[in-house]
């Protein structure tokens, strides 16, 4: 467990093999200069990708600076201490950061928010199927197509996916806490689908 020091590498958001630990970690320009964003992780491939696609970026004023500015990050923290290391390094950067919260328990007070998304700590239907697929190269290709769809396609496959699995007793109770918190508006989204793009692996 270590905090990092003060010389910190900007690294790319696809730099992140050697990254084995949970880390707190600071969105930059890749030009240089402080972080507009502190955050953390347990799996720093997978998050960093939220951020190499910014329709996957939940924090709207982040994901509006991402799309106009060349960004990377910075590790500032790798170990087993990293929720308090997180709310420690957001409150000395108090004021100047996208940050809604104090960090450490990820309660966000808002989100751009999609139909399909409930809230934190309930996944969609699609996780479940990224799980089921873990490593496979079909995962990476899955979440390429899935991503390319319009919302109102996306919530026609979320619900679809939800009833394909129904037989799956964990899984359905999952959906069903799900769906409690986006029925409405997955409805009203699904009323504009043609969904004219099924996916068939390759």
């Amino acid at each position: 467990m270590r905090r990092v020091g003060r010389i910190l590498m900007t690294r790319s958001f696809y730099d992140t093999h050697d990254l084995l630990m949970p880390i707190v970690y600071g969105i930059v320009p890749m030009a240089g200069g402080s972080p507009v964003y502190i955050g953390m992780t347990t799996r720093p491939s997978q998050r960093m990708d939220n951020y190499r696609n910014v329709q996957r970026c939940t924090n709207a004023r982040l994901a509006k600076w991402l799309t106009s500015n060349e960004a990377g990050f910075v590790v500032l923290y790798e170990g087993d201490d990293y929720k308090a290391q997180e709310a420690e390094l957001i409150a000395a950067s108090a004021g100047s950061l996208f940050n809604f919260v104090r960090g450490g328990d990820q309660n966000w007070r808002t989100h751009r928010k999609k139909p399909w998304m409930a809230k934190t700590g309930i996944p969609c239907p699609s996780d479940f199927a990224l799980r089921m697929c873990g490593k496979d190269a079909r995962a990476k290709d899955y979440r390429a197509w899935r991503d390319s769809l319009s919302d109102a396609d996306r919530c026609l496959h979320e619900v679809g996916l939800a009833y394909s699995l129904r037989w799956h007793s964990a899984f359905m109770k999952s959906f069903k806490t799900w769906l409690s918190f986006t029925s409405d508006a997955v409805n009203n989204a699904m009323k504009t689908s043609n969904f004219s793009q099924p996916y068939r692996a390759s």
